[in-house]
């Protein structure tokens, strides 16, 4: 009765300890296909990446995002992704640039880092298991710990794979990666900081969290921080400046992406700002040649009409006197038809020069057109107007002639009193 028992004990702990090997098994082959098929994503989102990266290759892209969309079926968050991402290739094929694309992209490989990472956590917990169930059953705890063995290593070989690709793409990309504590201060910073703004690693990543934005940032990006540090908050995209080792200032896109907990909190977040410096001078001198003068440097007609709508807004509100001096260059005509164009160039430049050391620095000076000029003169009485065009026409009289020409003026002005309203 007893060998019966002890059979039947036998048995049931074999039973017990296959079935246990079985349930193992069953979960390392499926975390193995899910960590296969999450390196498979990865793959497709690193040869985006790697075709995105330089100018973008509109025949190779389109094919990655519908392989990344093709793998990702079961994954809602990533499918959620694909529209901005085919948006964003649209945008980078006709306007030639990559960032919201590569920013996408990246945000994509960290999610599925993140999975990979959630996959070993797996991994070690079930190993766990496994051990627990070889005190019941040597021969099914065994087994099963052979094929966790089998699935650890080619896990570990796939987040080994992972972070190799994470390094190299970090090594080699021309923009500045950082991943962050919650507080703001940087962990971790890529090599390509010392190309951009000339600091070492080492250097960097002591630095205080704002400490090297340009002061009128600081605000900005601290209100950033905090919304940044708030549950389940979203990713946010910052322009800022940071000051290179040389003192200068750079102009930098940021994306910052937060790396949440479960209870919503951030973990840490990353962020990848790139360089656009070149951009935004661009801008700005595209700006200034839109409300500027080419040939005296004064602002234009519709720059004039821009800064003076502000004064005259202002006027108004702080009931202050507001003045518009207007002037016509006289004989301008002359001096082209007898001495050329080039001498009437230098005339209205010389009559620009004039009343640039008439008016103050606060004053809105203006060439509107031909040989028209303007003024307008803020917080200023209608006695104190008369003696402004007073010394305009004095200063005009001086100045050294031109060809044998002396420059003259006519003038004439219009005054806003105080509390008065009218437009412009």
């Amino acid at each position: 009765m007893r060998g019966s028992r002890t059979r039947l004990a036998a048995l049931v702990v074999f039973l017990v300890g296959a079935g246990a090997a079985g349930l193992a098994f069953t979960r390392y082959a499926d975390a193995y296909a899910w960590m296969s098929h999450t390196s498979d994503v990865q793959l497709a989102l690193g040869r985006a990446i790697a075709h995105a990266d330089g100018e973008p290759a509109c025949a190779e892209l389109p094919r990655d995002i519908s392989q990344f969309q093709q793998l990702t079926l079961d994954n809602p968050i990533q499918q959620a992704r694909v529209p901005g991402l085919r948006f964003a290739i649209e945008r980078a094929c006709t306007r030639g640039s990559t960032g919201d694309l590569s920013g996408r992209l990246v945000e994509a490989e960290a999610m599925e880092r993140d999975l990979l990472w959630a996959r070993r956590q797996d991994f070690a917990e079930t190993q766990r298991w496994v051990l627990a169930a070889l005190v019941l059953a040597t021969l099914g705890a065994t087994a099963a710990l052979l094929v966790a063995g089998f699935v650890q290593r080619r896990a570990n070989k796939a987040l080994t794979t992972s972070e190799d690709r994470f390094r190299l793409f970090a090594a080699t990309s021309r923009d500045l990666i950082r991943f962050h504590e919650p507080s703001g201060q940087t962990t971790y910073v890529s090599p390509s900081v010392t190309a951009i703004l000339g600091y070492t690693v080492e250097e960097f990543v002591t630095m205080p969290p704002l400490g090297l934005l340009h002061p009128d940032d600081v605000a900005h990006s601290a209100a950033v921080l905090h919304q940044i540090q708030q549950p389940f908050a979203k990713d946010v995209v910052n322009i800022k400046r940071m000051r290179a080792k040389d003192g200068t200032y750079r102009w930098f896109e940021v994306h910052v992406t937060p790396i949440q907990r479960s209870d919503g909190y951030p973990e840490r977040y990353y962020t990848t700002a790139r360089d656009i410096t070149d951009r935004v001078e661009l801008e700005k001198r595209l700006e200034a040649a839109a409300i500027g003068d080419e040939l005296t440097g004064l602002l234009n007609r519709r720059g004039f009409h821009m800064v003076a709508r502000q004064q005259h807004r202002l006027a108004l509100r702080a009931k202050q006197g507001l003045a518009v001096i207007y002037g016509d260059l006289d004989g301008l005509k002359q001096i082209n038809d007898k001495l050329g164009h080039e001498y009437g160039d230098r005339a209205l430049k010389q009559f620009a020069g004039v009343m640039q050391s008439v008016f103050r620095d606060s004053d809105v000076v203006a060439r509107l057109g031909g040989d028209e000029y303007a003024a307008l003169v803020y917080n200023v009485t209608e006695e104190q107007l008369a003696r402004v065009v007073e010394r305009l026409r004095i200063a005009t009289d001086a100045s050294p002639p031109i060809g044998g020409y002396r420059l003259a003026v006519s003038l004439g002005t219009a005054w806003l009193a105080p509390g008065e309203v009218r437009s412009l």
